[in-house]
């Protein structure tokens, strides 16, 4: 169970970096491809994973 717990907080920490690295990127391609909204951005990220 404690290595259950380790490896989902392993996880979390990992996704959080990830997310603050990618979310400039985020705005930089909202901002060069003129996305309408930050729905057509998320639905744009849905699509590429």
């Amino acid at each position: 169970m404690e290595f259950s717990l380790d490896s989902l907080w392993f996880d979390l920490l990992a996704l959080s970096n990830f997310r603050d690295w990618c979310y400039p990127v985020w705005i930089f391609l909202s901002s060069s491809l003129l996305f309408r909204s930050d729905r057509d951005l998320v639905l744009w990220y849905i699509a590429s994973i």
